[in-house]
């Protein structure tokens, strides 16, 4: 966060944290030579929370703060098969890119 290019945000249910999402943003010469991309670390909401709205503030706030810090452009990762997959296109979100996994353990 000290250098800019993180930013964590959390979502309340008075003193209880109930989500937060988190945010990189960094230079990318795929979209510019000046273009920073951001993209969600981790991005999560508890079972009781998901439904009225709480997700799409928190995912608002964090665009908010990735276009404050730079960014043209934020990329979301979500389980495959999840819910929030089938939420992001009425988000306005569209799928872009696949994202691989492998165990380092």
């Amino acid at each position: 966060e000290a250098v800019g290019m993180l930013s964590v945000l959390g979502a309340y249910d008075g003193d209880e944290l109930v989500g937060f999402i988190i945010i990189m943003v960094a230079p990318v010469p795929h979209y510019g030579s000046d273009a920073k991309l951001a993209t969600t670390e981790s991005y999560f909401v508890a079972l009781a929370h998901r439904r009225g709205g709480t997700g799409l503030k928190l995912l608002r706030a964090a665009e908010a703060r990735a276009k404050e810090m730079g960014a043209v452009v934020m990329f979301v990762s979500a389980p495959m098969n999840g819910r929030l997959v089938q939420a992001m296109p009425s988000f306005g979100y569209r799928e872009s890119n696949r994202v691989f996994c492998r165990r380092l353990s």
